[in-house]
């Protein structure tokens, strides 16, 4: 019987000498810094792209919320020219400088890319009229703030008219002017006037010669509701002034 020894693939001869792996090829640093030079270049593209080149330059300002504010009054104050890098437009600035326009309450610009500025103004509501003392005389249409929109020899049909006076005249015009903000439509539309002296007794004068003693402006959803209701009834004066316990009478 014969034994037959086999030598596998790869094995060492009995006595040969084995030799080392070769060492790893070692990457040149030319590779690193050509890499880094690589990114650094395309980071400054980028960034003269988005700052200094046209291509994302503005190509047109939007303007929305102006009805009675002219909008070429609105790009004029707005004052960026076609072209200019949008990454560069001072938003901040611009919406200062529209907010300048007396007609207009709020602004918001925004960026929208590639290319556009996006104007968005909240417009000031005409709420009331007022007499303008001194020598120019006249009305003035005021907003809910009592900024005066506009100047007239005759109050505008379809706005109450504010009639304050007394020391505190200011602080009663304030509040005249936040309770008939806070009216509802209906309500409010048959207000034809809101006298006070103070902060605390302010007066309507509604329609079909009927009176409202509001007091002051707290809880003022809550008096409109109840004078809502009360309205239904016939009186000549409806007082909402404590609107837990509200009264109604006739001065007849």
């Amino acid at each position: 019987m014969s034994t037959t020894l086999r030598r596998t693939r790869g094995e060492a001869r009995p006595g040969a000498r084995t030799l080392p792996p070769p060492p790893p090829r070692r990457r040149g640093p030319w590779r690193a810094l050509l890499a880094v030079l690589l990114l650094a270049a395309l980071v400054a593209g980028g960034l003269w792209v988005v700052r200094s080149s046209t291509l994302l330059g503005v190509d047109r300002v939007t303007v929305t919320g102006a009805t009675s504010v002219p909008v070429a009054q609105v790009l004029d104050r707005v004052g960026v020219r076609v072209g200019t890098p949008l990454a560069t437009v001072d938003t901040g600035a611009v919406a200062a400088r529209v907010a300048g326009i007396r007609r207009v309450e709020a602004v918001e610009v925004h960026r929208r890319w590639p290319g556009t500025l996006a104007v968005v103004l909240t417009e000031r509501v005409p709420l009331a009229v007022e007499q303008v003392r001194g020598r120019q005389g006249g009305w003035a249409v005021v907003d809910r703030e009592g900024v005066a929109l506009e100047r007239a020899d005759e109050p505008p049909a379809g706005l109450p008219v504010v009639g304050t006076e007394g020391e505190r005249a200011a602080e009663a015009r304030r509040t005249a002017l936040a309770v008939l903000d806070g009216l509802p439509a209906p309500l409010l539309r048959q207000v034809r006037s809101a006298a006070a002296t103070g902060p605390d007794d302010v007066t309507l004068e509604l329609t079909g010669d009927r009176t409202a003693v509001w007091g002051s402006a707290d809880r003022g959803e809550r008096k409109a509701v109840v004078l809502g209701a009360l309205l239904k009834v016939e009186a000549e004066v409806y007082d909402v002034s404590a609107p837990d316990a509200p009264t109604t009478r006739t001065d007849r």
